[in-house]
């Protein structure tokens, strides 16, 4: 569970991402011979070569070869956003499913994709991707640009709509709209509304 480093005085517990299963490891043999193995869970004083299932990665964590090398280094390492682990020994996080959105760290989806907008693959929050000017999505965990709907003739649809809108909610009078429009047009001449 410790090594020695160059002109050290004493040992020092085994690094993170290290281990030491035998006496007189030196800094250069923990380094280059005893990382820990990707998927498997090495702290600190680590006192044994790491097996699985009972070294395992944590849930919602990644672990690469020998992650944390630099003290600085988070051990494990939390997915990122966009990112989840929901089984142990992982030594990459899967992608979050289209749909869906992931939170750093999560061990399953965070949620579904908010109404108004659309999830592809790897998204961070659930307003991804606003669905376009011309059309809406009125229910959660639409997973594409082409799951947003034509906004009907009579209504608007500004990016990021979930309900359309009347005309003349954001418009005087005189105004109208055909399907699939973001924003109201005006009456031509000749004609009124």
């Amino acid at each position: 569970g410790e090594y020695s480093a160059p002109g050290a005085e004493a040992c020092t517990p085994c690094l993170f991402g290290h281990f030491c299963d035998s006496t007189g490891i030196s800094a250069e043999v923990m380094g280059r011979d005893k990382r820990c193995p990707a998927g498997l869970h090495c702290p600190t004083g680590t006192d044994h070569v790491p097996v699985s299932p009972a070294d395992d990665c944590p849930l919602g964590n990644f672990c690469p070869e020998g992650a944390g090398a630099e003290p600085r280094d988070p051990y494990p390492v939390p997915c990122p956003p966009g990112l989840f682990a929901n089984e142990t020994g992982h030594p990459v996080c899967d992608p979050c499913p289209r749909g869906t959105y992931c939170l750093e760290g999560a061990t399953d989806p965070t949620g579904l994709c908010a109404p108004g907008y659309y999830c592809p693959i790897n998204p961070t929050r659930s307003a991804e991707e606003p669905c376009p000017g011309g059309t809406y999505m009125p229910t959660s965990g639409a997973q594409q640009v082409s799951d947003c709907l034509t906004c009907p003739a009579g209504s608007i649809c500004p990016p990021g709509t979930s309900d359309p809108l009347l005309p003349a909610s954001i418009a005087p009078v005189g105004y109208y709209s055909d399907a699939g429009q973001a924003i109201p047009t005006p009456c031509p001449p000749g004609r009124f509304g």
